[in-house]
């Protein structure tokens, strides 16, 4: 069985964003009652508790960590982004990547999401096309199938692991487009 030092469960309350205050007055509320500095001390490595204590100490943590409400894309989405329509020259898309630093962008024609472009759907249509070949070439011609779409208030572990498979997300709010998440945005 894993037994955690004082250290580990300083640095476990730290994350969950608990004083040791609020522990201390978690465990009492659990029917055991230390003080303050004790816990400094334990988290110090500068006291060896019963183990009950860290028995109970780690099952406060675990229930504050069950308790936490999860992260949403809320704060990590770019606000109204670039998009390409499935007429529109993919010479523009390329001008339009260069321009604003994208490696992607959603293709939607008459407000739906029918697609999207990447600058690797680009490299490769120039390979089967020639430079020239592809600038001739519309978005939907090359284009692939659409981003999946999470609501704004979706679990950002959800758009996570959508992300590390496809790219990016489109984020809606009340059915409308509020954003994109790329790898970028996620990043810590």
């Amino acid at each position: 069985m894993y037994f955690p030092t004082g250290t580990d469960l300083k640095k476990r309350r730290e994350t969950l964003g608990l004083s040791q205050k609020q522990v201390v007055a978690r465990l009492a509320g659990r029917g055991l009652r230390i003080r303050q500095p004790y816990l400094s001390k334990i988290e110090g490595e500068k006291a060896e508790p019963a183990y009950r204590l860290v028995r109970e100490l780690v099952a406060v943590l675990d229930e504050a960590e069950s308790a936490q409400e999860p992260e949403t894309l809320e704060g990590y989405y770019h606000p109204r982004p670039s998009t390409a329509a499935p007429q529109d020259g993919v010479a523009d898309v390329i001008r339009k990547i260069r321009r604003n630093g994208f490696s992607q962008l959603p293709v939607f024609e008459k407000g739906k999401n029918v697609g999207r472009i990447t600058d690797a759907m680009v490299l490769a249509a120039e390979r089967k096309y020639g430079p020239q070949g592809v600038r001739s070439k519309t978005v939907a011609q090359i284009m692939g199938p659409p981003y999946p779409v999470l609501s704004a208030l979706a679990p950002k572990s959800e758009a996570e692991l959508m992300v590390e498979r496809i790219g990016a997300v489109l984020v809606e709010k009340e059915g409308k487009l509020v954003g994109i998440v790329t790898r970028e945005d996620l990043l810590a």
